[in-house]
C-alpha cells in the first residue's frame, strides 16, 4: 500500500472519532460556552462590577472554567492591561435630527472611556458607510468626528 493509500484510510478512520467528539453542548445559560479540542486554550476576560468600572487585582482562584460541564485546571494566568481598539457607529440618518445632541454626548462619553494605548474610530452610517475618522488615540480628532456630522447629511 503506498503512503497516499495509508494517509487515506487513517484521515477516513479519524472522522468518525471526531464526528463524535463534536457533538453539541447542552446550553449552560446564562454562562458562554468555549469548546476547544486544544490542550491549552487562552481566555481574554474582562471583568466589571455592576457600575462598569473595570475590576482589577483579580488572580487565578478568582475565576473557574468549565468544558462540558466538567471544571478544569486553570494552568497559567496572567493579568494585564491590553490595548483596546474601540469603533463607534453612528446613525447618520434624518431619522435622528431630534435625537443628535443625546447621540453625540453619548458617543464622546464613550470615547472617553479609552485609556492611554487605545485607540478609537467613529463610523457613520445612514444610506452609506462612512468612516469619519480611522482609529486614531488622538481624543481632539474623534471629538471632532462625532461632532460634525449633522443628521441627513450624506457620511462622508
Amino acid at each position: 500500500m503506498n503512503v497516499a493509500a495509508v494517509a487515506a484510510v487513517l484521515v477516513a478512520a479519524a472522522f468518525p472519532a471526531l464526528a463524535q467528539s463534536l457533538q453539541p453542548v447542552p446550553s449552560l445559560q446564562p454562562h458562554a460556552v468555549y469548546r476547544s479540542t486544544a490542550a491549552l486554550v487562552a481566555l481574554t476576560v474582562t471583568v466589571q462590577d455592576k457600575t462598569a468600572k473595570y475590576v482589577a487585582g483579580l488572580q487565578r482562584d478568582d475565576f473557574v472554567i468549565y468544558e462540558d460541564g466538567v471544571k478544569q485546571d486553570v494552568r497559567f494566568f496572567e493579568a494585564a492591561a491590553v490595548p483596546l481598539d474601540l469603533i463607534v457607529l453612528i446613525d447618520t440618518s434624518s431619522s435622528m435630527a431630534d435625537k443628535v445632541a443625546i447621540v453625540h454626548d453619548a458617543a464622546s462619553g464613550f470615547l472617553r472611556t479609552l485609556r492611554d494605548g487605545d485607540r478609537g474610530a467613529v463610523v457613520g452610517f445612514s444610506e452609506s458607510v462612512a468612516i469619519l475618522q480611522p482609529l486614531s488615540g488622538d481624543r481632539g480628532l474623534l471629538e471632532k468626528a462625532v461632532r460634525t456630522q449633522a443628521p441627513g447629511d450624506p457620511p462622508r
